[in-house]
Formats: C-alpha cells, sequence, structure tokens
C-alpha cells in the first residue's frame, strides 16, 4: 500500500517534468540563425507551452508539502533545478535552455517561482506566487506569450510585493527591460497590480514604457504605493540621458502620480 502511495505521489511531478522535457527538446532544435531578433511561429506556440509546463511542474511538486514557506524554498528549488534541467554556465544562442529557477519567501504564508528562459540576444521570464491555505494555491502569475520578436520577453526582469493593505490584498510591482541584441536602448517595461491571495483575477493598477538606456533600474513597493527609477532620454529627445524617477500612492486601485520630470514614462 505504501509503495502504491509512494509511486503515486511521485506520478504526477515525473510526467510534468517529462512534457517539460519535450518541449524543451523541440525549442532546441529551432534553427536560429546570429543576432536574430525575429521569434519564428514554431517557436512563439513552443515558448507558451513551455511556461505551462514550467507552471505545472511547480505546482506539482508543490502537492503535500508543508506550509512552512522559508523552510522548504531550498528544498523546493533544488527539486525545481533538477526537474527543468536548469543549465549550469553559459549556453548557446537558441530557445529552450531554462538558466535559472529561484524559489523564494517574500512573506511566511507566500512562496515565489521565477523561472528564466534563455532566449536569443537575451532571456525571458516567468514568474509564479503561491499561497498556502491547506494547500500551495497559485495566486498570481507574470509572463509574456504570441511574442513575434524579442524585444517583448521579460528580459532583466525584476519584481517586489508589498506587506498587505487593510484588505489583505497586495501590491505586485513587476518590471524588465527588452532584450536586444547590438543596441544600448532598450524599452522599459513596468506593471503594477493588486493581487487577492483569497482568489480572482489581479487588478491591474497601472502599466507603462518608456525608451531605457542600458540595463540597470530600480524598483520598490510600500503598503498603498511603488517607485521607479531607470535612465531614459532627455525631455528634448537630444540623445542625452536622464534619471527618470515615478513615486506613486495607490488609491482605490489607481495611480496617483507625484510631478514628473517629462512624463515619459506612460
Amino acid at each position: 500500500m505504501w509503495r502504491s502511495l509512494l509511486l503515486l505521489a511521485l506520478a504526477v511531478p515525473l510526467s510534468a517534468a517529462q512534457n517539460l522535457t519535450s518541449t524543451l527538446g523541440a525549442l532546441q532544435g529551432i534553427p536560429v540563425e546570429d543576432e536574430q531578433s525575429g521569434v519564428p511561429p514554431d517557436a512563439t506556440l513552443l515558448m507558451s507551452n513551455a511556461k505551462d509546463a514550467l507552471r505545472d511542474l511547480a505546482i506539482a511538486t508543490l502537492q503535500g508539502q508543508p506550509g512552512t514557506a522559508a523552510a522548504i524554498a531550498p528544498q523546493i528549488q533544488n527539486r525545481l533545478e533538477h526537474a527543468a534541467a536548469v543549465a549550469d554556465g553559459d549556453v548557446a544562442e537558441r530557445f529552450g535552455d531554462i538558466i535559472g529557477a529561484a524559489v523564494t519567501s517574500p512573506a511566511p504564508n507566500l512562496l515565489a517561482v521565477e523561472y528564466t528562459l534563455n532566449i536569443p540576444c537575451g532571456s525571458d521570464a516567468q514568474l509564479l506566487l503561491f499561497r498556502f491555505d491547506r494547500t500551495w494555491k497559485l495566486v498570481y502569475e507574470r509572463r509574456e506569450d504570441g511574442y513575434d520578436s524579442i524585444a517583448y520577453a521579460l528580459g532583466s526582469f525584476e519584481w517586489r510585493i508589498s506587506p498587505p493593505d487593510p484588505q489583505g490584498r497586495f501590491l505586485v510591482l513587476t518590471a524588465s527591460i527588452s532584450p536586444g541584441c547590438n543596441s544600448n536602448w532598450h524599452t522599459f517595461v513596468y506593471r503594477a497590480e493588486h493581487v487577492d491571495p483569497q482568489g480572482g483575477a489581479p487588478v491591474l493598477i497601472d502599466e507603462g514604457k518608456a525608451p531605457s538606456f542600458g540595463w540597470d533600474y530600480e524598483i520598490s513597493t510600500g503598503v498603498e504605493s511603488y517607485s521607479i527609477r531607470f535612465q531614459t532620454r532627455a525631455c528634448d529627445d537630444a540623445g542625452f540621458v536622464r534619471d527618470a524617477v515615478l513615486d506613486v500612492r495607490v488609491e482605490n486601485d489607481r495611480p496617483v502620480r507625484q510631478a514628473e520630470e517629462c512624463d515619459s514614462a506612460r
């Protein structure tokens, strides 16, 4: 009996891992040219399938795990790294390699799983947030699908979670810089959302994009507030760089911005 139960417990993660392995193998077989920025239709579909498989793998791995988020995070990360065959060291300029699987506990009853997928000239991220309520349940996912250019991937990805508001919701702020092969100028993208840990779709508070120089930026969150700092074009668009600063309060699920120098991040 115990042997049967053990095999049953192992079957779901194994199936999820096998599905992921098959999808990644197909992605790796897609030819890629030097400095390729376009994403072939087959790769577009398979990248979406790979993210589905990565999500399913995380869900399966968390089945039956206790709610001690900080304690189990290193163990879950080790399991996901093994099951997803996370690459160690440099990888080829191609689709289909998992180059990161990080598991952290941003709050006592929350687990965050962040995957990083290799793509030509950059990377693409996927964020999953799980909350423990007798079992681990997926409450938030951030990813991009269906793109035909690497510029729409979540490159140089960062995220922050605020402490809960009086309703128990927390604010999730995500940001990324578009991958590119041969330019210092990219697109900075951010999104702020309210997540109710009891369920329901996230509530979009704000999102925006702006030209970005280089790869460095800073983001932070507070209870009903967030801040973003990055380098963008000068207000006169003369090619000079300036520091863009967005300090935002959230009122009734709407952003209230402090005056910004020339309103480029919209």
